[in-house]
């Protein structure tokens, strides 16, 4: 099971006070499912049943007018500040910030 940082403060923020309830738990869904480097390979009817209505890719990649979520060339979603926000600055010095180098390298 990995564990996350999380940002308590995300609920004073403007974007995401400005989300209805569904798009709220659909951010954090895919930020508590991505992989390590902050990747997540989308699964819309496993995420659809998890928040119990249907949510798209559309809906998730227009929150916060595009500035959360990216959606990367092999078709799966990166969600833009969680490496910073997770790790800080990445080092090779560190076993764990390796396997998370070596994650960005193989989703390209």
């Amino acid at each position: 099971m990995a564990k996350r940082f999380t940002d308590t403060e995300i609920w004073d923020k403007d974007w995401f006070m400005k989300l209805t309830c569904k798009e709220k738990c659909l951010v954090k869904m895919v930020r508590d499912k991505c992989d390590l480097s902050g990747v997540w390979s989308p699964n819309w009817i496993i995420a659809s049943a998890y928040l119990g209505e249907n949510v798209t890719e559309d809906e998730l990649l227009k929150i916060d007018g595009g500035a959360q979520f990216l959606k990367m060339e092999n078709g799966k979603i990166f969600c833009l500040g969680f490496i910073e926000f997770q790790y800080g600055e990445l080092s090779q010095k560190s076993p764990v910030h390796r396997k998370i180098i070596g994650l960005i390298e193989t989703h390209g």
